[in-house]
């Protein structure tokens, strides 16, 4: 198991632990290694380096991009210095370009980059593409999960657990639902009466146990990680 999702504070207002606390928690976990995947960003990633090289963890380098016109994101890791070439441009794209759109943008700056998606129409737009295409079927086997897990196996595309976590632990969730009322303009009340439960970093057998029934996608998520051979 490897967390392929993974935002520290250096996603601004999004997520709220230090990539050296992500990477303790992570060795404390039995995690040989993990990706951090911030929101537009690669700004935390000399921090996550050097945490990954104190606590003995392989990292895995990637960002999470996001669409201009709507909230739909990919996970985009760099499996070359190619790749990471990439993940470099897209975010300028992003940042700098008002008419950025995430699936155009995607095809011209592929080469060297997985890129992880939960959408089935993104999905089957970029299929034809030269993209290397993974489908992300969250943190547990769900009906949703089950039926883009089908529509990897027709099209012989991998599918993997991607848990997208936000925070090192969970007392860090009152600090994030903080975070989320200052980001959203809302009420800390109307943070905290919300029942979805923001994802830490869970042991490793939390995982397994959960993906039993998909042992394939366990061993997919092993295999993507080690293809990801960029590591700064």
């Amino acid at each position: 198991m490897f967390p392929l999702s993974v935002r520290s504070y250096y996603s601004l207002m999004r997520g709220c632990s230090s990539p050296n606390k992500l990477c303790e928690c992570a060795a404390k976990l039995g995690y040989s290694g993990l990706a951090l995947t911030d929101y537009n960003s690669l700004t935390g990633l000399w921090s996550f380096l050097a945490a990954c090289k104190q606590y003995n963890l392989r990292p895995v380098v990637g960002v999470e991009l996001s669409n201009c016109n709507d909230s739909s994101t990919v996970i985009c890791l760099a499996r070359n210095t190619v790749g990471y070439t990439n993940l470099c441009n897209l975010i300028s794209k992003r940042l700098c370009d008002e008419h950025f759109l995430l699936e155009r943008e995607i095809i011209n700056h592929s080469d060297g980059v997985a890129v992880l998606s939960s959408s089935l129409s993104f999905l089957k737009n970029l299929h034809s593409s030269t993209v290397d295409l993974v489908v992300n079927l969250g943190d547990r086997p769900t009906e949703q999960a089950s039926r883009l897990r089908k529509w990897a196996q027709q099209n012989t595309i991998p599918a993997v657990t991607v848990p997208a976590v936000i925070m090192a632990e969970r007392d860090d969730k009152s600090l994030l639902q903080l975070m989320e009322a200052i980001r959203t303009n809302s009420r800390l009340y109307s943070q905290e009466k919300n029942n979805s439960s923001p994802v830490c970093l869970e042991p490793v057998a939390t995982y397994r146990e959960r993906f039993a029934v998909w042992p394939e996608v366990i061993r997919a998520t092993k295999y993507l990680a080690e293809r990801c051979s960029f590591t700064g």
